[in-house]
């Protein structure tokens, strides 16, 4: 453990140790969900492109960024997402309950703008690494 203090301290970063299972539900929320989020944002985007090819002239930075993690190792994810089933099934199950509210809120202009903006209003607050 120390020398895996030194190492990560040595290339600037700074040492954070977890429990096994603290780290894997975590690291499920910040970077394999967003990874699958992305793969599923171009398999949609691919299927409106199969009827209409305009959608690649359209994408722009917005699609460009959230799609990015898409392109990440393909092996390296599969290794990452094989070996944490447990909390990739628990994000994605959380993930889907989201995208169902924001379903129903689309019927509620009022509740979708209130959500929207109360979930701006959280993200701009956010410093990376801290969360005021």
């Amino acid at each position: 453990l120390d020398l895996m203090r030194r190492l990560v301290t040595a290339v600037g970063a700074k040492p954070l140790v977890l429990e096994p299972d603290r780290h894997d539900r975590l690291v499920a929320a910040i970077s394999h969900l967003p990874y699958l989020l992305a793969v599923s944002l171009v398999q949609v985007t691919e299927e409106v492109g199969a009827e209409d090819d305009k959608v690649w002239q359209l994408a722009a930075s917005g699609f460009r960024d959230t799609s990015r993690l898409a392109a990440s190792d393909v092996r390296m994810m599969m290794d990452i997402l094989l070996t944490n089933q447990r909390y990739v099934s628990a994000m994605l199950r959380a993930a889907q309950t989201r995208i169902d509210a924001l379903l129903a809120l689309l019927r509620d202009e009022e509740a979708l703008r209130e959500a929207l903006e109360a979930v701006h209003a959280r993200r701009a607050t956010w410093e990376m690494g801290r969360r005021s």
